[in-house]
């Protein structure tokens, strides 16, 4: 899955290596921390440790991946295909277009708008493949609450309760 194609982030701040699934009520992303990873350099020198706000930055990640999925696909559930299905199909009868974030400036751009709850369990190390199971708890117009779940293998890793919202990418530019 195209990645960069869901996502309006990029190197060095990308934290989600692919989707491994995907469906109406959630998603499960996947991320291998590198150990050249620019975080590493300073955080620690000599016991290299994913930062804990970069976990949750991975699960943020996830979810945002699912939501420009679900917003800015048109799918139809009713075709029997689940989401990760309809991306990875090519489009035959106009049933779905492919997000982009090149040159669209009528994009909405997910943002974070609360993290509670955080617990971390685990050291992450450089190499270690991580999976963030992210679940939709419930929707309200353009806001999300999700619930997600950093696993190791079988391992919790961290675990945490988010809000985020789609908001209008040309909004963004009266702030600056």
């Amino acid at each position: 899955m195209d990645i960069l194609a869901l996502l309006p982030h990029r190197d060095p701040f990308l934290f989600l290596d692919d989707l491994l699934e995907l469906s109406e009520s959630g998603a499960v992303g996947v991320k291998t921390f590198r150990a050249d990873e620019a975080f590493f350099s300073g955080h620690f020198p000599s016991f290299p440790v994913v930062p804990g706000v970069i976990l949750c930055e991975f699960a943020l990640q996830t979810a945002a991946a699912w939501m420009t999925t679900r917003e800015k696909l048109e799918w139809a559930p009713s075709q029997g295909k689940s989401l990760k299905e309809s991306l990875d199909s090519s489009p035959t009868s106009g049933d779905l277009q492919q997000p982009s974030w090149e040159g669209d400036k009528r994009k909405k751009i997910p943002v974070v708008t609360r993290i509670r709850d955080v617990q971390f369990r685990q050291v992450v190390r450089p190499g270690q493949r991580l999976e963030a199971i992210v679940r939709l708890e419930d929707q309200a117009a353009n806001a999300y609450w999700f619930s997600a779940e950093i696993r190791r293998e079988d391992t919790l890793v961290a675990r945490l309760h988010f809000a985020c919202m789609l908001i209008d990418a040309n909004a963004c530019e009266t702030w600056a």
